[in-house]
């Protein structure tokens, strides 16, 4: 972080570095969490990965059902979080003072 104020950037873009990094982090975990849901839903609807047994419930296998609806929802969802998780990071480094971090 020292780096970046050496450049002597403005506090407005160094928020912007914070928030842009936080944006690419939530898009990078998101397509990871989607990818290994869908493959895992998959799985679980077309093999019979786990069996339920029957004299406990009426089905033997997980319903499963993929809706393309609520996956776009919950992935726009997932990156406006971290997005958001990422503007009080960006806010507190944008306000500190170089020179007293230095001096500690």
């Amino acid at each position: 972080m020292f780096c970046i104020y050496s450049l002597v950037l403005s506090n407005v873009l160094i928020k912007r570095i914070f928030i842009k990094q936080g944006l690419i982090l939530g898009v990078i975990g998101t397509a990871f969490g989607d990818f290994l849901g869908l493959t895992l839903g998959y799985l679980l609807k077309h093999y019979n990965i786990v069996s339920l047994p029957k004299q406990v419930y009426y089905i033997t296998k997980i319903p499963v059902d993929i809706t393309f609806t609520y996956v776009v929802i919950i992935s726009i969802v997932s990156i406006g979080l971290c997005t958001l998780a990422s503007l009080y990071p960006a806010s507190k480094a944008s306000k500190m003072n170089i020179i007293e971090v230095l001096r500690q």
